[in-house]
């Protein structure tokens, strides 16, 4: 049996695959990052995979093949999905994200919320998300003083005195 922060954990994993396969109502937007949360490698997913004692790439096949039963026996919401074209080509947002290979929720923001158009939104170059660092200060800014004296051209109390 699992313990309660472990089920606490697992059922956070759960939202997410009702959420990814249209299980029940949601926006769109948060569907889409449901999805790029669950099928996409990231270091959230794996963290808290690890507080439900679950094995990352075990949840994210099982995951793919709950939302893909799901979607097999629901009738498709999305075949009237929006189409764009460019460039001779003419996709619905799934396919220009498998075209260019950003995330979903990149490509929907931009297409739906922003109102940016198609060409705008597969041409302009997507933020790399980076790992953040702790910024650390040039040498000697916020640092403590030495012990031998410090800096001797600013004269100290003690020198006026």
């Amino acid at each position: 049996m699992a313990k309660p922060e472990q089920a606490l954990w697992r059922a956070v994993i759960d939202q997410a695959i009702t959420d990814a396969s249209g299980k029940m109502k949601c926006k769109e937007f948060d569907r889409a990052q449901a999805l790029d949360w669950l099928l996409k490698p990231n270091r959230n997913f794996n963290e808290v995979c690890a507080l439900a004692d679950l094995e990352p790439d075990h949840v994210r096949a099982a995951a793919r093949k709950a939302i893909e039963k799901y979607r097999s026996k629901s009738p498709r919401k999305h075949s009237g999905a929006k189409l764009y074209e460019f460039n001779g080509r003419t996709l619905n947002i799934q396919g220009w994200v498998n075209e260019i290979g950003c995330s979903y929720s990149s490509l929907y923001a931009r297409l739906v919320i922003l109102g940016w158009t198609i060409e705008a939104a597969v041409t302009t170059p997507f933020m790399v998300k980076r790992r953040s660092t702790k910024a650390t200060a040039p040498p000697g800014v916020g640092s403590e003083p030495s012990k031998s004296g410090g800096d001797r051209s600013i004269p100290s109390a003690q020198d006026s005195a």
